[in-house]
Order: structure tokens, then sequence, then C-alpha cells
């Protein structure tokens, strides 16, 4: 599940939700839940230069193939206005960690057209893990967002949070 809407603390709050919903529900070694950061290189002069309704269209078509990328049990949310958090659940090591983070990014960099334009956004992912990053949705998040950071800087596709690194 993908939530397209505009960024407010409505939205941080649904995620964080979601969170303590599936922490409650209890985890069993050796499963991992992943909090992805997610933001899109590229879209701020888009309003200015196509109007505010593209980029708006543009938000939902990313919000569309992200869901589009997920299972059903993961969820994502905006929560900024070119970033999104999303929960990764049930059963994921380090490796198919990669693999699905690597399918989200591919699903929001293929290019689009969109009223004639033709646009490409690269997407920066910062991934922080439960419980060794953090035990808490707002630890996870900020450290996920750190390395996003990274990510952005080093010109990388995605980052694990790592805390020499990111700290």
């Amino acid at each position: 599940m993908v939530d397209p809407a505009p960024s407010g603390q409505p939205r941080r709050r649904l995620f964080h939700e979601r969170f303590e919903r599936v922490l409650a529900g209890g985890f069993a070694a050796p499963r991992v839940l992943a909090v992805l950061s997610l933001d899109l290189d590229g879209l701020r002069p888009i309003p200015d230069r196509h109007g505010r309704d593209t980029a708006d269209e543009l938000m939902r078509i990313v919000a569309t193939r992200m869901m589009l990328a997920m299972r059903v049990q993961d969820a994502a949310c905006r929560v900024g206005d070119d970033e999104f958090a999303c929960l990764l659940v049930d059963a994921i090591d380090r490796e198919q960690l990669g693999v699905r983070a690597s399918t989200l990014y591919d699903a929001v960099a293929a290019p689009l057209l969109l009223g004639g334009l033709s646009l490409c956004l690269r997407p920066s992912i910062g991934i922080a893990m439960y419980p060794s990053d953090g035990a808490t949705g707002a630890r996870l998040l900020t450290r996920a967002d750190a390395a996003r950071l990274r990510a952005r800087r080093r010109q990388l596709a995605v980052a694990l949070f790592d805390r020499q690194a990111d700290l």
C-alpha cells in the first residue's frame, strides 16, 4: 500500500502507527523489518517549469509504481514533497532487502511520459533495519534518512545505514 497524499504530520503519524502495529504482531528470529527512506533527485524544479498539476501527477505515478514494486504486506507513505517512507516486513535478509530495494529503485527511475514530457527522476534510497539500527519507527526513519543522504552524496542507488558513515 502506498499513500501518495501530500506530506504533513498526519502522514508521518500513519507511518509510525503502522510500524507499531507490525511490531505488536511480534517477530520471530531471523525475521527482519526494514525502513526505507526514498527521495526523488531532480523533482524540485518540475513545479516551476511545468506547473504544480504536473508535479502532483508525477507523484501519483511514482506512488503507483512503488505500489506495484512492493509486496502486499509492505507499506509506504509520502512524508515530504519528494520523500517517501517505506516499511518492508516479513522474513527478509540483507540480500533479499538489496534485491527489493533495487526493484523499487528501477520502478521509480524508469523514464515516464507525462503530457508530452519525457521525465526521468533518480531516487536515492536509504535503509535502516530493525532491531540492529533502532527499535522505534522514528529512530529507524532518522537512520534511513541519514543513509539516503549518503546515497545521494555518493551517487549510489541504495545505501544501508552504517554507524560510522552516517552518524
